[in-house]
């Protein structure tokens, strides 16, 4: 037993291929024996193709990459026995290569292999009994196979009104990826591209209800281009209804356990929760298909495997009754039918729950299909089963405004264990809770269709006992002038039920609407009114709206939503058309209305520049009114900045607008700067520009000096400058003293002074000269200095000593000649000596003379000798001086 390998395909499963489109050439691994393929897209499948396969299959198949340089890569799915028959993988040519992948023939899904050397090698075998559809295997090949990973996990993380933005698992290697998407069955390479290093990407501009195909290439080799680029896809159906096929949506949660529990575990499993792209369900003769006609996926929740398994999938879904009214469930379901009772039997449960999980509504929105049970519409399958074919469920969901309720739904198998039971299903929004009509204008008939998913009673006013039509459509005559009512109730229950009615006249559109500007961006809010006439001419009171809008809004922009939101580029005047349709456009009604839309750009002018202090006129170009941030609301203000300012104002435009408006002026700074200083009387102030030389007028004095910055301001520098008087120092006329009589005399610098400099190299106000010469001081008061000198000069008598007696015959040392112990004055000199008769014994004009006494070389003892001594002085004056000296 299995499911067909292409109905357990994958929705979000990865497809990758170097030559698009995916599907091409069908091959096939044959029964025994191998063959070969050079190859780049395709499919390969077991010897029976499409069919179930043989007993006692053992062939394989090798796929060479029809571009030199790639490699080929498969992925896929199997279905078949339990046990016993077997999918090998090879790399390389032959089945002598690496294993890269084996499985059982019930495993379901293949995943994506690579080859590392070029080709892959595919076996397979089965035994002698069960068989089942075999394996579905995708080709192509990839040139840079290296930096791209098996599985991308390509999801969807966040979704709105007009955009998705996708994830997937990036590598490190990979330098860069493409993103492509378009329309369902676009030919890849010819849809929107965007190249990204990011590993998320939101696209917008999506349309409600329309069907993408979506890639992510690895772009390894980093050329830009998609040829031979490893990829991964899904198809996306944009719905702000519920997204059933996005498992990983916020607010889906997926269980599975047992028929006791089906909420024991959370979380998507393989084969249990399940995306179907196509395909027929294998237990229905190939009468059931997977997919609802019309629709592009389902999911299947369950499987054909027992065990008392059970699963089940919810949905959180916002009510937003401005938009939607009605939940349609188009289900199938495939359950073996074991004969158990009620309980025991395989089953497909569909309930409306609450926030807090509790279900809302056990009559009206709740519905339990059973095997084997009194339902309409149930088929004979094989293996016992009962399969439903595809039905509408509607859901009125209109009570439950501004609520989050739970979708939830969940199969069992049969709680014995051995009978398996799965369903398919979609759920989309059914639109508003009103009729739609088939026929306008003048005809005598009108076909009224009610939404679908219920059970229906059509009845009028002028009967209303009686049924006219129980069908989802009826048709009357537009002549009754009667009101038309359809009670539409719940297809488990006729007393879960709404009315919807309407009057049986003829049917016009009136087109009519309305625009108000959202701001000051140019942007509108076109507010549709166009509704039903019964004339063409006058709207009728029904407040039925048309179902059709063509916009055209004057700009080269079109819309067909109902009240479409349009921002224009820039002012103009603009003739905006409605076109409003009703009964698939049978019948159209045309408005135009202009709008202009008036200039708005405000402006202030004046000085961008401006010196400290400076007055300035500020003035806005256009608005009516006026608000600056200064609290005034003229135009134009008078502004005086001291430093760099930015001023703004709130300006009002004619048609209530507002626009805040800045203007900055900057402000180079005027110097009304002070100096104040000090100098000596006497000294130059050549500083800050300033040239005042030999300053003599003692005190505070002020000078101005005008000066203009490089910016042209003014720069004005004021001197306060401080003459401060010279010291007086008097040492008083120079002196002569007798230094030998009188002593050293005293210097005195008269009065205290801060500071004292001697050109002796004292520094006390007083000091004692030892000699003659020329002294000056230097004196500090206050930081000033002034100076005096005096010259000091020795005048006494000429004196000198000279010795009477000396002790020459003893010669002991001590007074042993005769010689004058100071000379210091004397500038020259002449000595003579003479004996007691008058005869010369000694002369001299050596000052420095020495005589030790002899006459002849001989000492004679105690006597005496007489001397003339002639000098000159150090003043050049001549003294004599006579004496004896006596010799012991």
């Amino acid at each position: 037993m299995g499911f067909s390998k292409k109905e357990i395909t994958l929705f979000f499963s990865l497809l990758f291929a170097i030559s698009l489109p995916i599907y091409g050439q069908m091959y096939t691994v044959p029964s025994s024996g191998f063959t070969s393929y050079t190859v780049c897209s395709g499919t390969l499948y077991d010897a029976n193709g499409t069919s179930n396969y043989g007993n006692y299959y053992s062939g394989y198949a090798v796929l060479y990459p029809s571009t030199s340089g790639h490699f080929i890569r498969v992925s896929g799915t199997i279905a078949g026995e339990t046990c016993c028959d077997y999918l090998y993988i090879y790399d390389g040519a032959g089945t002598g290569g690496t294993l890269l992948w084996h499985g059982v023939a019930s495993s379901g899904t293949v995943p994506v292999v690579t080859s590392t050397t070029g080709p892959l090698t595919v076996r397979f075998t089965s035994d002698g009994s069960v068989t089942g559809q075999g394996f579905e295997l995708n080709i192509s090949c990839c040139d840079h196979c290296s930096c791209a990973i098996e599985n991308a996990n390509l999801s969807i993380i966040n979704s709105g009104t007009d955009f998705i933005t996708i994830s997937w698992t990036g590598s490190s290697s990979v330098p860069n990826y493409i993103v492509e998407y378009g329309p369902a069955g676009f030919t890849p390479g010819t849809g929107q591209q965007v190249s990204t290093t990011s590993t998320t990407y939101t696209i917008t501009g999506l349309r409600e209800g329309q069907n993408y195909d979506i890639y992510v290439y690895f772009d390894c080799d980093n050329d830009g281009s998609i040829t031979g680029d490893t990829y991964a896809n899904f198809t996306y159906s944009h719905t702000n209804c519920i997204d059933f096929s996005n498992f990983n949506a916020p607010g889906v949660v997926c269980t599975y356990g047992t028929t006791s529990n089906p909420f024991s575990n959370t979380g998507v499993v393989d084969g249990r929760h399940t995306i179907m792209t196509g395909g027929t369900d294998p237990y229905t003769y190939g009468q059931l298909p997977c997919v609802p006609p019309g629709g592009v996926n389902s999911v299947r929740l369950g499987n054909s495997s027992v065990g008392a398994q059970a699963e089940s999938i919810t949905y959180t879904y916002s009510v937003d009754t401005n938009i939607n009214e009605i939940l349609i469930l188009r289900y199938a379901a495939v359950l073996q039918n074991p004969g158990h009772s009620y309980s025991q039997q395989p089953r497909f449960i569909f309930k409306i729950l609450n926030a807090a999980g509790i279900e809302i509504d056990p009559l009206c929105c709740s519905a339990d299909f059973v095997s084997g049970n009194t339902t309409q519409g149930w088929q004979s399958g094989s293996s016992s089963t009962l399969w439903k074919p595809w039905t509408n469920v509607g859901i009125d969901v209109s009570p439950y405004h501004g609520q989050n309720i739970r979708v939830q739904l969940v199969t069992y198998d049969c709680s014995p264990t051995a009978h398996f039971g799965y369903a398919y299903f979609t759920l989309e929004c059914g639109g508003k809770k009103r009729l739609t009509v088939e026929s306008c204008g003048d005809a005598t008939e009108i076909t009224y269709t009610a939404p679908r998913g219920f059970n229906y009673r059509w009845y009028l006013s002028t009967n209303p006992s009686q049924t006219i039509s129980t069908n989802q459509s009826v048709t009357v005559t537009t002549n009754s002038n009667a009101t038309l009512y359809c009670d539409v109730s719940f297809i488990d229950n006729v007393n879960c039920k709404f009315t919807l009615s309407t009057v049986v006249t003829p049917r016009y559109p009136y087109a009519d609407f309305i625009y108000n500007r959202l701001g000051c961006d140019y942007t509108y809010d076109f507010i549709n009114y166009s509704t039903i006439s019964d004339d063409g001419i006058v709207p009728n009171t029904s407040g039925e709206p048309c179902e059709t809008y063509y916009w055209d809004f004057g700009n080269g922009e079109t819309s067909t939503e109902e009240n479409p939101t349009i921002t224009y580029d820039a002012p103009g005047t603009y003739t905006v058309r409605l076109i409003a349709g009703i009964t698939n456009d049978m019948c159209q009604d045309t408005i135009e209305k202009t709008i202009t839309i008036i200039p708005f750009a405000p402006y202030i002018v004046g000085d961008t520049v401006s010196c400290e202090g400076e007055n300035n006129v500020l003035t806005i170009m256009d608005g009516t009114a006026y608000l600056w941030d200064t609290g005034e609301t003229t135009p134009s203000i008078n502004v005086a900045p001291t430093t760099t300012t930015t001023y703004s104002a709130t300006v009002t435009h004619v048609d209530g607008c507002t626009e805040t408006v800045e203007h900055t002026i900057l402000v180079h700074p005027t110097f009304n700067s002070s100096i104040t200083a000090s100098i000596c009387q006497g000294e130059s102030y050549l500083e800050n520009g300033f040239s005042l030389q030999n300053v003599r007028t003692v005190g505070m004095n002020t000078f101005v000096l005008p000066l203009t910055t490089e910016h042209g301001c003014d720069s004005i520098v004021t001197l306060h400058l401080e003459v401060k008087p010279l010291p007086v120092v008097e040492l008083g006329n120079d002196i002569t003293v007798c230094f030998d009589q009188e002593g050293n005399p005293y210097l005195d610098a008269g009065r205290d002074f801060d500071t004292y400099s001697w050109s002796n190299g004292l520094n006390t106000r007083m000091i004692q000269v030892t000699d003659t010469g020329l002294y000056s001081i230097l004196v500090t008061l206050n930081g000033c200095k002034a100076k005096d000198s005096i010259r000091v000069n020795n005048l006494c008598p000429f004196q000198l000593y000279v010795p009477n007696t000396i002790t020459a015959y003893l010669a002991d040392g001590t007074n042993d000649y005769f010689y004058l112990p100071n000379t210091e004055k004397i500038k020259e000199l002449e000595i003579h000596i003479y004996d007691r008769w008058g005869q010369l014994v000694f002369e001299s004009k050596d000052m420095n003379f020495r005589w030790d006494g002899t006459v002849y070389g001989t000492i004679t003892p105690n006597t005496i000798y007489n001397y003339q001594l002639f000098i000159i002085s150090d003043d050049g004056k001549k003294h004599v001086f006579k004496g004896h000296i006596t010799v012991l």
